[in-house]
């Protein structure tokens, strides 16, 4: 066999034997890599499998509205089953009739302290308006009125806000309500904190 021959040989033998290392190297390498990205795709799946399971399992968190404290809870109830209506009122007042003719039931801390509220009860033919009317004029003089309309026991009244222009005292508040025939008329001051929620209970029974 000339040298030629011999010398091919030889390189492409030395290719062979090279070429299948270099091979077998970047295979393992390949192999190695894949078997790292499976190892993490596998704990990829099992913290995502994890976090559905927690999910799913966890009860959902519900926002509560705090329970509105009913004030008028611990109050206790008037009833005038003659003039047909009821209203409660806190325990520290008691309730006194102070007018016999036209009804006047004060519920107060300091008999005719003022410190509570009134309600006054009449019979009357006249329409709210007129009745509104006639409360305006009769004001003193140094007092401004403003009206608004309102809803009591059903049925439409209207305030007053009665106040000194000098602001010398707490506004006061007069309300009228026609049921029945009868006018109720409401009264109280703004410094009464116990008033809404005592006008808030104030019910016909008749």
């Amino acid at each position: 066999m000339s040298n030629f021959w011999k010398i091919f040989i030889s390189v492409i033998v030395t290719f062979l034997i090279v070429g299948g290392g270099i091979f077998y190297v970047m295979q393992r390498q390949i192999n190695n890599i894949q078997a790292t990205n499976q190892t993490k795709m596998d704990d990829l799946n099992k913290q995502i499998a994890t976090l559905k399971s927690t999910s799913s399992t966890t009860a959902p968190s519900t926002s509560t509205t705090p329970a509105t404290t009913d004030v008028t809870a611990t109050w206790k109830t008037y009833t005038n089953s003659i003039y047909g209506f009821s209203v409660k009122y806190p325990a520290t007042e008691t309730p006194r009739v102070i007018n016999a003719a036209n009804v006047t039931v004060d519920f107060e801390i300091t008999p005719n302290s003022g410190d509570g509220q009134s309600v006054s009860f009449y019979q009357t033919s006249k329409s709210l308006a007129t009745i509104v009317a006639g409360a305006k004029a009769d004001m003193p003089s140094g007092f401004s009125v403003s009206s608004s309309s309102i809803t009591i026991g059903g049925e439409t009244a209207t305030k007053l806000i009665i106040t000194k222009n000098d602001n010398s005292q707490s506004p006061g508040i007069n309300i009228y309500v026609i049921h029945g025939g009868s006018v109720y008329e409401i009264i109280s001051d703004q410094s009464d904190t116990n008033f809404d929620s005592f006008l808030s209970t104030f019910k016909f029974t008749k």
